[in-house]
């Protein structure tokens, strides 16, 4: 039998997902013609998170070339700890995103039921809040090269790091690896079976607790919904509907593959929970769970790693100062995850 959508509920809710749409739709529009942002104060939190590609050696991954984004304090600069845990974890392949805007949201809906009924589960309950990140494409094409000794040197090294992808089995590195060298921009969309076996890894190699686990932080914002649900019933004696997002949290994976292709990249969890009036334990819950992930596939120098690193790191960035590749937004969902049962 099919369910009929409340059509004011359903109207307003499209309407707020599309204006944020829209927003975003019309910054990637500006953004891939060059032209500046100017993006309000209040609206965002300026989260400065320099990040590098450079090939190296890791702890549990010794032939990883290894995609890293670092954590910045908000001037931009790291702590000396911070820089010696990166030298040991082995400061590995790949950059993502050097300074990221990415708006400061914790998303939070609380809907009462009626006559004893909970508010039904909605296919758009668990979908994306945070904003996406503006790519800073302000270096592209910024070098000239008069005689075109730098564009043929540059375009030999970089083949080498992409025949490197090929030879140990990197596909999504390698992927995403030509997708830089195509040159448009274009946002990049990971499919959902990706997304689900690179969420799945439980430990990463970084020496840095600021960094999670996605299935730590999709745990906590599961745990966290079903709490506020619970919490929500006691008080009413009805039943509810919650909907928690997290904002960005920087995460990390294990595998070469995954490591390779993000690095440190950002994930959002959104969770809505259904949850009934009951005794302690005993509150009947439905509960819906979605994860999205984004990065900005881009390179930059600011160190000297003095070794095979740092020469990937040099060839990719200057690859975009020349023209010859562009920095662009990662992004996906994985599936939707169901769970039924008493708390």
């Amino acid at each position: 039998m099919l369910t009929r959508l409340n059509t004011a509920d359903h109207v307003w809710h499209w309407s707020r997902w599309r204006r944020r749409r829209q927003y975003q739709a019309r910054l990637s529009h500006y953004r891939r013609r060059g032209h500046p942002l100017d993006r309000p104060p209040s609206a965002v939190a300026v989260l400065a998170r320099p990040a590098r590609i450079a090939i190296g050696l890791t702890a549990d991954n010794p032939d990883a070339l290894h995609r890293s984004r670092f954590d910045a304090t908000a001037s931009g600069h790291r702590t000396p700890g911070e820089v010696e845990s990166e030298r040991l974890t082995g400061i590995g392949r790949a950059g993502v995103s050097k300074n990221c805007d990415l708006e400061n949201v914790m998303h939070e809906e609380v809907l009462g039921g009626e006559n004893g009924h909970a508010p039904p589960i909605k296919s758009y309950d668990t979908s994306i809040h945070p904003n996406f990140p503006v790519v800073d494409t302000s270096k592209f094409k910024t070098l000239r090269d008069f005689t075109g000794e730098l564009i043929q040197a540059n375009a030999t090294q970089a083949a080498a790091v992409g025949i490197y992808f090929s030879s140990r089995d990197r596909p999504v590195a390698k992927k995403l690896f030509d997708h830089y060298y195509r040159v448009t921009g274009d946002d990049y969309v990971l499919d959902e079976s990706t997304i689900e076996n690179w969420i799945s890894e439980d430990r990463h190699a970084y020496n840095n607790p600021a960094i999670s686990t996605c299935p730590a932080a999709i745990s906590a914002n599961k745990e966290a919904a079903i709490s506020r649900a619970i919490a929500e019933v006691d008080k009413t004696q009805n039943a509810v509907k919650v909907i928690l997002s997290t904002d960005w949290v920087i995460v990390a994976g294990i595998s070469n593959d995954h490591v390779q292709s993000l690095g440190r990249y950002s994930l959002a969890s959104t969770t809505v929970v259904v949850a009934h009036p009951g005794a302690a334990g005993s509150h009947q819950i439905e509960l819906r769970q979605q994860s999205h992930i984004c990065d900005i596939y881009n390179f930059h120098t600011d160190d000297d790693y003095g070794n095979m690193a740092q020469s990937a790191v040099n060839t990719m960035a200057q690859s975009e100062e020349l023209g010859l590749a562009k920095s662009f937004l990662v992004y996906g969902s994985g599936a939707v995850h169901s769970w039924s049962g008493s708390k």
